[in-house]
């Protein structure tokens, strides 16, 4: 679960006391460094923390939470994704999701899937068990994990991807025989 930090004399009016911290999380291609002593004010007055965040490259930026979470933002503004798909195309958005959200190009995590065998990395099927495979990854550093179907996606979020709950269940399933 992640931290809360104490707020840095954030100016009156703001939401909270503590905010998330997303210090050491790794979006794209930016690691979370710090927290910036700035502060983003919306059109409509709102005050967002900002986080200063190192590039793969070397380079570093500036930016939201908000825009760290949605993809927005995945580097310093050294490398665009460039898609070998035609813009538009299933394959495009796909690839452009993909990599906005994870990291990952769609010819990455094609390999990834195809070195799991083609099935859900937990149950083994080859069933996507509802509209797509889902891309698990770790919700506190947004490292990718593996390919997984919807049943096994959904089961890991229920049970908070908290390890301590999965042996407790186990644990109870073992007993209940």
């Amino acid at each position: 679960m992640s931290e809360t930090i104490k707020n840095k004399g954030r100016p009156k009016g703001a939401r909270g006391k503590n905010i998330l911290n997303l210090v050491g999380n790794v979006y794209g291609m930016l690691t979370v460094i710090e927290q910036d002593t700035e502060y983003y004010i919306s059109p409509g007055g709102s005050e967002k923390s900002k986080w200063i965040c190192s590039c793969e490259c070397g380079g570093t930026v500036s930016t939201t939470g908000g825009n760290l979470k949605s993809g927005d933002v995945w580097n310093c503004g050294c490398k665009k994704l460039t898609s070998k798909y035609p813009w538009g195309s299933y394959e495009y958005n796909r690839d452009r999701n993909l990599f906005n959200k994870y990291g990952l190009t769609l010819e990455q995590w094609v390999e990834l899937f195809k070195s799991q065998g083609e099935v859900c990395a937990i149950c083994g099927t080859d069933k996507k068990r509802g509209h797509n495979w889902h891309t698990d990854h770790c919700h506190t550093t947004g490292k990718v994990r593996g390919i997984l179907c919807g049943w096994c996606n959904t089961g890991i979020g229920k049970l908070q991807e908290n390890p301590e709950i999965f042996r407790k269940a186990l644990e109870y399933l073992e007993e209940s025989k």
